[in-house]
């Protein structure tokens, strides 16, 4: 009987819902069933081993303590088990709960993945329909005037909406890869704005094999030219400048803007590209990684801080 308490427990755990309690009601509940089935295990116990336990003890006992002995038998053993039966429950109770917090830790992990998952999803798709719009609104200008530029567009931008659709499904690709892209895009809007960009990349051959978020790049490269070169009549400088620090790599977009309508520029029309870039920082990296925004009389710059991952 000794060894179907627990059972017992287990059973009247599972099937009583006990798991939804309190935890105050639990530990009463445990107390309650070890002095219950203490009391049941000593008279059973007590009852069976009486012919070679209890007898030889109540020969040599006088009649008067007898009843004495027999009630000490009974209170050791249902002392006994109820410490026992205690012990076995609260370690039983332990495990279960212990085990449940486990699984809600790890459910928990697995829809935070997968919230980070659809956030950045949700994040790159829209940086898509700006890049697209601006490209193909390139390709309107010169279609009808030079059927080879345009053409070239075309090609361009086919590529550049294959990557844009393959590294959607992407966390990150290599530099290397990415600057292939900001090539493609340059050339399309290169061949709008002709002489007025000025762009140029500076980063040494060692760096591109470093991962980095798909599309970052090219949207502050779109941004400094849309906000910056096109609002120029004269055209501008944007300069992408690659350098490593320590365990970093850091990435710096500066361009040329105009002088007038500053704090409105700055502040307005760029925001959501670049709190969408800080957002998506904060998902992949936490705060291993830092955006920073230099807004002075002319030019636009924008520091990208990220941590050497091949």
């Amino acid at each position: 009987m000794k060894d179907q308490q627990p059972l017992v427990f287990r059973y009247l755990y599972k099937t009583r819902s006990w798991q939804s309690l309190q935890i105050s009601k639990i530990i009463l509940i445990v107390f309650v069933f070890s002095a219950i089935s203490g009391v049941l295990v000593a008279c059973v116990l007590t009852y069976c081993t009486q012919s070679f336990i209890l007898q030889p003890q109540l020969e040599n006992t006088k009649p008067d303590q007898v009843l004495g002995v027999i009630i000490g038998q009974l209170v050791f053993l249902t002392f006994t088990y109820q410490v026992i039966a205690c012990g076995w429950g609260f370690i039983y109770i332990y495990s279960i709960e212990n085990r449940k917090v486990h699984t809600t830790q790890l459910n928990n992990l697995r829809l935070q993945n997968s919230l980070k998952d659809a956030q950045l999803a949700s994040l790159s798709n829209q940086l898509n329909p700006h890049f697209l719009f601006n490209s193909l609104n390139n390709i309107r200008f010169v279609i009808y005037e030079n059927q080879k530029k345009a053409d070239d567009m075309i090609t361009n931008l086919a590529q550049l909406l294959r990557y844009s659709l393959e590294s959607s499904q992407k966390e990150k690709v290599r530099l290397c890869t990415e600057l292939e892209i900001i090539e493609k895009f340059i050339e399309i809007q290169s061949i709008q704005l002709e002489h007025r960009l000025i762009f140029e990349v500076k980063v040494e051959a060692h760096l591109k094999k470093y991962l980095m978020p798909p599309m970052l790049l090219q949207l502050l490269v779109e941004n400094a030219i849309k906000h910056g070169i096109e609002q120029l009549p004269e055209g501008g400088n944007v300069l992408v400048n690659i350098n490593e620090k320590n365990n970093e790599l850091v990435f710096m977009v500066t361009n040329d803007k105009p002088a007038e309508n500053l704090k409105f520029r700055s502040d307005k029309t760029t925001k959501i590209g670049l709190v969408n870039i800080k957002q998506r920082l904060e998902l992949l990296y936490d705060a291993l990684a830092s955006i920073k925004v230099i807004n002075q009389s002319d030019t636009f710059k924008v520091i990208i801080t990220l941590p050497k991952e091949v």
